[in-house]
């Protein structure tokens, strides 16, 4: 036995006798020991994903050649298992996530997994945080299309059609920049990494955005695959065949300009920071979304002062 292993085998141990009913019920996804030590450690996550009508599976190999063309494909970081739920499924776990979090006092940590030969947006990471309205404005003015941001991802609403059509699209964005000399923007910017498995290429794209959609058609918006739905009357989603994005304001841009402006302080009690929001801003925005908006735009963590209150802390 690798004794490096070791400690990791024995809280395996600890944490199976003392929770064998959600043990057992691990043991039907994976034998990984690193796989079943993070869905111990986070039991309630594992727990609401299992509620969720979904698909679930520890391993991409398992069912990356069997993706229906709609399924959107969700990795949980921090319990190992991938999920794969249609928009209705996927939007009632963000849900039920997002009003558990401020009880559970955890974060989670998403991303989309999304074959290369499926229709996605035009998405890349940004490595200086100092360069993204820069970015954000060129890439708009490049394409005239909503541009949005999840942590240090940056997408952009328009339809790629495999690699080709992503490469060519970057190259685009990336020489405007250049033409205009800035090559601090054009270092700050980097593409998304093609990953692959059983011969498929794939990309992994950050999405805890999502936990603050507050409607499906919001949800779906979020997703970094391209197709863009109308939901219609009785809640049936109908996927269009085209790519026109809905040209009103966004809200959440509203939020985020106000957070990066006025970033919370150094154990500021999170709900004291929504109400400094709800003060100073004109834009309503419910305090279960405006949690994830803070998250993806500040390295400031959350976790319980001694008073039981949760605070923004380093």
């Amino acid at each position: 036995m690798d004794s490096k292993r070791l400690p990791d085998l024995v809280k395996l141990c600890q944490l199976s006798k003392k929770h064998p009913d959600v043990y057992e019920k691990i043991l039907t996804y994976t034998d990984s020991c690193s796989v079943i030590l993070k869905i111990l450690e986070h039991q309630a996550l594992f727990e609401r994903l299992c509620r969720i009508k979904c698909e679930r599976f520890a391993s991409l190999g398992d069912f990356i050649h069997g993706i229906p063309p709609e399924a959107v494909v969700i990795y949980l970081a921090d319990i190992g298992l991938y999920g794969v739920f249609t928009h209705a499924t996927y939007f009632e776990f963000c849900t039920s996530t997002r009003d558990n979090m401020d009880d559970e006092g955890a974060s989670v940590d998403l991303y989309q997994v999304v074959i290369s030969e499926r229709k996605q947006k035009l998405v890349f990471a940004c490595t200086d945080p100092s360069q993204f309205l820069k970015l954000r404005e060129y890439a708009n003015k490049c394409f005239s299309k909503t541009v949005s941001v999840s942590n240090s991802e940056i997408s952009v609403d328009i339809a790629c059609n495999g690699d080709t059509d992503i490469a060519t699209a970057y190259n685009k964005l990336y020489n405007l920049i250049r033409n205009h000399g800035d090559m601090d923007c054009c270092n700050a910017m980097k593409p998304i990494p093609v990953f692959r498995k059983d011969d498929v290429d794939y990309r992994e794209y950050s999405c805890v955005n999502t936990l603050g959609a507050i409607s499906l058609e919001e949800l779906i918006s979020a997703l970094k695959t391209a197709q863009i739905p109308t939901i219609i009357n009785n809640g049936t989603i109908i996927i269009g065949n085209n790519n026109n994005v809905n040209s009103k304001p966004d809200s959440r841009d509203t939020v985020a300009k106000w957070i990066k402006s006025n970033p919370p302080r150094e154990n500021e009690a999170t709900t004291d920071y929504h109400d400094r929001y709800a003060v100073e801003s004109q834009t309503p925005c419910h305090i279960n979304q405006f949690g994830p908006i803070v998250k993806s735009l500040t390295k400031l963590k959350v976790s319980k002062g001694t008073d039981g209150v949760r605070v923004y802390r380093k």
